[in-house]
């Protein structure tokens, strides 16, 4: 575990322990139990590009804006070889539930200044989740510096959905 901090355990594709850890909250969300969650992750119910069969994944939420009922997530595990971000790309129509809430949505990832501006909001109000987020992702202490938000803006893309409820 240790050389996971060392090469950044996130940017690749998460080892299986990993996996099921992070799948965990599907089930959650399967038992009417999403709620638990809060509203600091979403579950994602989007198309295969391959197999165009529903698939779902539990996101981190980095911004919600209620005014553009808009939800933000960073594609952190495996960036944008990320299967769901690939899969969003082709087809962004999605459906996303945040607690009990289920709504349609429409996906866009975002260019890498609007990512960057997300993730130092994030950063503020959430500093020691962002600084184990960036050292799980890039593998590297967060130092607070510009170069620091730019480097995991370029590698980490950004996804708003933006819900029709």
């Amino acid at each position: 575990m240790v050389d996971d901090f060392k090469q950044g355990v996130l940017s690749q594709r998460p080892r299986r322990w990993l996996r099921v850890f992070l799948k965990a909250p599907i089930l959650l969300y399967r038992l009417h139990l999403g709620w638990l969650l809060g509203q600091r992750f979403l579950l994602l119910e989007h198309m295969g590009r391959k197999s165009g069969l529903t698939r779902r994944t539990v996101i981190e939420v980095v911004n919600h804006d209620p005014i553009t009922k808009t939800w933000t997530v960073a594609a952190a595990f495996g960036g944008r070889t990320a299967h769901w971000f690939q899969n969003i790309q082709e087809r962004p129509a999605v459906i996303v539930t945040v607690g009990i809430k289920r709504s349609s949505a429409l996906a866009r990832p975002l260019d890498e200044d609007q990512g960057d501006s997300i993730f130092r909001d994030y950063a503020k109000q959430n500093a020691r989740a962002w600084a184990l987020l960036y050292r799980l992702i890039l593998g590297d202490r967060f130092d607070g510096s510009d170069a620091a938000f730019r480097r995991f803006a370029a590698q980490v893309p950004a996804v708003a959905f933006h819900t029709t409820k």
